[in-house]
């Protein structure tokens, strides 16, 4: 029997989207009002091929130890490879525990063209340049178009709101 289908976005490595999207994940909670800055000015670049560009902003990234450290770099390894972003313009500030170099190394092969990284005390302006970055960004997840995927392609995530002491056993579950 085939699977039945929806109309996704598949990416360069095998994954499908729901979404095509351009994302701004800032390494450390220090660039969040930049990376927001980044997002507002690249509204201009908007088109009928792209679903949004988003900056997603944390409190986390400096002053981590260990495995606390450890998974906040997974988490936003995470959403750098999430694959309802055709596009990632990872942010870093410069002197963080999560700085960029320490962050590829949790991060993995990256994609040059859907993959860029900024370090911001690199650039004397850096919400310019990265604005230029989304920019092309842009442009190549605007490539991207809906086509015919399985559904066995298709990554469901749920979030438990720990109502009570049974929905491990019941709710979550069936869900």
């Amino acid at each position: 029997v085939q699977p039945d289908t929806f109309m996704g976005y598949r990416r360069k490595d095998g994954k499908v989207g729901i979404r095509n999207e351009v994302w701004i994940i800032p390494t450390v909670g220090c660039v969040n009002a930049i990376a927001k800055q980044i997002e507002d000015q690249s509204q201009q670049f908007m088109t009928s091929e792209l679903d949004g560009i988003y900056s997603y902003s944390h409190p986390y990234g400096c002053s981590q130890l260990s495995q606390d450290h450890l998974n906040t770099q997974l988490a936003l390894a995470g959403l750098v490879k999430h694959p309802n972003a055709a596009a990632v313009l990872v942010l870093g500030l410069g002197c963080e525990n999560n700085s960029i170099e320490e962050f590829k190394k949790v991060l993995g092969k990256t994609d040059d063209d859907s993959d860029k990284l900024l370090i911001c005390q690199e650039h004397e302006d850096e919400v310019g340049e990265a604005v230029k970055i989304v920019s092309q960004l842009c442009q190549y997840a605007a490539s991207f178009k809906r086509e015919p995927c399985g559904t066995d392609n298709l990554i469901v995530g749920l979030k438990c709101g720990g109502s009570d002491g049974f929905s491990g056993i019941t709710a979550n579950p069936l869900v």
